[in-house]
């Protein structure tokens, strides 16, 4: 009987470090596993919670997603947003994306990879159906631009492990 005991002790104990290892290696915590995926997906991995988002919170909810957890150490994105408000393209906020972090910028971005240029109005319904849902949203209506800012084939190498994130921009 304490045989039994010590045996099923030691199987759960194995069975837990196992599942530890595994989210060690891919980098994933649990709740990233069961519930994160929603930001990206708008409801793919979970269900999708509606969020009130607008320009002035907008860079906090980019730092939220695992697109830009997972973005390569040397990756470096400019997202900018703008509105035709005065009849022409006006850009409003600038927001550079670099791994795990987001930063509010001035300008140009520097030395970046990619430029996305999306319309304002496509923020608010990335709070309400998701991130990709927003910029597939955007691409289908011309309101989003993506301007590679090195080779093609630097570019995908660098970012090869972004690779599962292609739908989400339509691609």
């Amino acid at each position: 009987m304490e045989k039994k005991k010590i045996i099923i002790g030691v199987v759960v104990v194995v069975l837990v470090g196992l599942f530890v290892f595994e989210l060690e290696i891919s980098g994933k915590t649990i709740f990233d596993r069961l519930f994160k995926k929603q930001a990206e997906s708008g409801g793919g991995g979970g269900v999708w919670e509606p969020i009130d988002l607008n320009e002035e919170n907008f860079g906090n909810f980019l730092a939220s997603i695992n697109l830009v957890h997972e973005l390569p150490e040397e990756g470096v994105i400019l997202l900018s947003l703008y509105n035709f408000d005065i009849g022409e393209r006006q850009f409003t906020k600038k927001y550079l994306l670099e791994k795990a972090k987001v930063s509010l910028v001035n300008g140009g971005g520097g030395d970046v990879d990619l430029e996305i240029n999306i319309h304002s109005k496509y923020v608010s319904i990335i709070g309400q159906k998701g991130f990709c849902y927003g910029v597939q949203s955007a691409k289908n209506n011309g309101d989003v631009s993506f301007e590679n800012k090195i080779s093609s084939a630097g570019f995908l190498w660098k970012y090869k492990s972004m690779m599962k994130y292609k739908e989400c921009f339509g691609f």
